[in-house]
Formats: C-alpha cells, structure tokens, sequence
C-alpha cells in the first residue's frame, strides 16, 4: 500500500526513507506477489483514503510512505493496524497475527469543511487508536 508522502518531510527522513525502501525492497524479493496486485497499486473508491497503518512489529504507526503487511505460506501474518476514512466517518481494521478474524470499529465524525483539517483529525484518532490497540 503506498500512502502519500507529507510536505513536511525534513532532508533527514528523506534519507531514511529511501535507505528502509531499499531495506524492503530486498525483503520484499523474497515473497510471491499476490497475481491481483502484481502490476499496480489497489486503489479505493473515490473519497475512501487511508489515514495510517501501524504495524505491531515495529510498534509506529505510519501515514506517509510505503508500507507493507506480508502473509507467510504457514497462514501466519503481520500483526497490523489500519485506519480507512471519507468524509464523515472513520474505520479501523485489528489484523491479529495468528487469528482469522479482523476487528472493526468504526467512528462518527462532523465534516469540519476543510479536507486538511478533516484529515488531520482522523489521523490523531487513528493513532490514538493505535496506541491503545499496541498495549
């Protein structure tokens, strides 16, 4: 899944950034893609975004960038948090590594008019969320 990247990004986490994808794409190597995904990105009804995804491995939750959860042939996967939204309300998957079941819990917001306000307040609720889904 590829989030977009923020304007705010200092020269520092450009660096970091490009030296953990060169990191992920030699692990990436090493999976099968899944034949639905292998030539483009999975794209989301007009008006759906996504806010973030928090990983329970690395314990960060992520809203820029590029991000991978990985399924292992044993049935195993990433311990992984997702946070989905539009305009009016908000939506948060708990991938549980062992489990076949996901969680979802889904939250009312008012539409404050301006997408980059309405943006930023589910960002902070998804990682608030994170938070307390990591403990």
């Amino acid at each position: 899944t590829v989030i977009p990247f923020s304007k705010d990004a200092d020269e520092s986490n450009i660096l970091t950034a490009e030296s953990n994808a060169k990191k992920l794409s030699q692990f990436d190597k090493k999976f099968n893609r899944v034949s639905e995904f292998q030539e483009r990105n999975k794209t989301f009804p007009e008006g759906i975004r996504i806010v973030g995804i928090g990983q329970g491995q690395t314990k960060k939750f992520i809203s820029t960038g590029k991000v991978a959860i990985y399924i292992y042939p044993s049935g195993e996967k990433d311990e992984a948090f997702l946070a989905l939204a539009n305009d009016e309300e908000m939506i948060t998957l708990e991938i549980d590594s062992y489990g076949e079941d996901f969680h979802r819990k889904y939250y009312s917001f008012e539409n404050p008019g301006d997408i980059n306000q309405m943006f930023e307040e589910r960002k902070k609720q998804a990682k608030e969320t994170f938070d307390k889904w990591l403990k």
